[in-house]
């Protein structure tokens, strides 16, 4: 079962790319979010390549504090989309990483 998961953050990475390039500019933050915290969600390690999409879509697109608050929503519903396994210590919920390892 583990391929298609991975499989589908691959997909909403795509979509994530899309929603930051080619979308119109009311929707563009919201769902650029939405599908970077689904991939964050399908694949936890999606993190480092979230941080390169938006890393690389500041250098080259972002040019006005406007356009900076854009890629703060996104983070933010990125974040948002996560907190369930983010703050899951802080709680006493064990991590997956402990369970891996008591298997």
């Amino acid at each position: 079962m583990v391929q298609p998961t991975i499989y589908l953050g691959i997909v909403f990475l795509g979509y994530m790319i899309y929603h930051l390039l080619f979308s119109t500019e009311k929707w563009r933050s919201l769902w650029a979010g939405v599908m970077g915290g689904g991939a964050f969600i399908m694949m936890p390690h999606a993190s480092y390549m979230i941080a390169l999409i938006v890393g690389l879509y500041m250098v080259c697109f972002v040019r006005s504090i406007r356009d900076m608050g854009r890629i703060v929503l996104v983070g933010g519903i990125v974040l948002l989309l996560n907190l369930n396994w983010l703050l899951a210590p802080f709680f006493g919920v064990g991590n997956s990483a402990g369970m891996i390892a008591t298997f």
